[in-house]
């Protein structure tokens, strides 16, 4: 009896856990499909890796609700030796799914004018993905755990239905206060010094203007490192008469760019006017073509949407932006959604007033 349990347990194991590793594989098969956008293997290492636990969670729960609802006593289990044929069809599966991953990326990058992918891209997406992986699976264990030892001594005083229901509810209250409370202001505060100090960085390949009709220039109501990172680039990319001459225009002009950074002004609308007052300086108001525009997060401008329309009207063009965050876009919107609507109705109006 002795040697034929640990025989036992050496050839069979649970078809829940089968059955959601098979889901895992599926979820980091759909994760590997075509994109919008070119995909660093860092990036899509980690996309795989939630797409693989999301899948194995999604198995676990389609088990868990069929033996909670039917009361199976006990777990099936299959032998080892039948997983051969489903392991190989999953090993030689995902080694098409990247191959065809890397194609359709490549193609992508190619649209974009971007180099092709190599397998070299592959090796640092799967360490990635197994590194993520085994992080989010050990703490979903955890909190497992934790469910139980809730759980357990509930269950002594009601049903264990209703024991379940509260320890998830208890749970999931300490975790939603933990995170709001210590993760998230910590995570932002973290957030915000470095996004900070990249809003401050210098752009060694461009430099301070040395035209009025550049923010940041001669006579200029605003500095040059006031702009933040991204309105230094805004400004000094902007197209130059030369360009414009050899592009083919007649009698082009330096075209206008005004930027005014975050916080530059003590407010939104005090930034919006003063916005408005280097417009004005600049001659922005007398120009064929004056452009307000949004910019994201970080104070981005979309650049070749400026650079075309500064050489469709050979530089006779005023183009006006102002930042509202140095924030990636998604995090704006999760700390301040309504700054980035408040400061572009601000801009527009202020432009409009006048």
């Amino acid at each position: 009896m002795s040697d034929s349990a640990p025989d036992a347990a050496v050839r069979h194991v649970r078809l829940a856990i089968v059955f959601a590793g098979v889901m895992a594989v599926v979820g980091f098969w759909f994760s590997l499909t075509p994109s919008l956008i070119p995909r660093p293997a860092e990036f899509s290492g980690v996309v795989a890796a939630l797409a693989a636990l999301l899948g194995y969670v999604v198995g676990s729960l389609i088990v868990a609700g069929y033996r909670f609802f039917l009361e199976r006593p006990a777990d099936t289990t299959v032998r080892v030796g039948l997983l051969t044929t489903p392991v190989l069809v999953g090993m030689v599966g995902t080694g098409l799914v990247l191959r065809q991953y890397l194609n359709w990326q490549s193609q992508l990058r190619q649209l974009m004018g971007m180099p092709s992918l190599g397998w070299g891209h592959v090796p640092i997406l799967l360490a990635v993905a197994f590194a993520v992986f085994v992080i989010l699976f050990a703490l979903s264990r955890l909190a497992r755990g934790a469910f139980r030892l809730v759980s357990k001594p509930i269950a002594r005083v009601v049903p264990r239905r209703v024991a379940a229901l509260v320890a998830l509810v208890t749970l999931a209250a300490i975790s939603i206060s933990f995170v709001n409370g210590v993760v998230r202001d910590t995570a932002l505060q973290s957030l915000d010094r470095a996004f900070s100090e990249l809003n401050n960085d210098d752009v060694p390949e461009f430099s301070k203007p040395g035209v009025t009709e550049l923010s940041g220039g001669p006579e200029s109501l605003v500095t040059w490192e006031s702009l933040g990172r991204e309105g230094r680039i805004f400004v000094a990319d902007a197209a130059t008469v030369g360009e414009l001459e050899a592009f083919g225009a007649e009698s082009p002009v330096q075209p206008v760019r005004t930027y005014v950074g975050v916080a530059t002004a003590g407010g939104i609308d005090a930034e919006a006017e003063l916005a408005v007052r280097e417009l004005q300086r600049q001659g922005g108001f007398d120009r064929a073509v004056l452009s307000v525009i949004t910019t994201t997060g970080t104070g981005w401008v979309n650049e070749n949407a400026s650079l075309a329309l500064e050489y469709i009207y050979g530089g006779d063009t005023a183009q006006v932006s102002m930042q509202y965050s140095y924030l990636p876009s998604p995090l704006s919107f999760m700390i301040d959604q309504g700054r980035a609507r408040e400061a572009g109705r601000a801009l527009f109006d202020a432009v409009y007033a006048q």
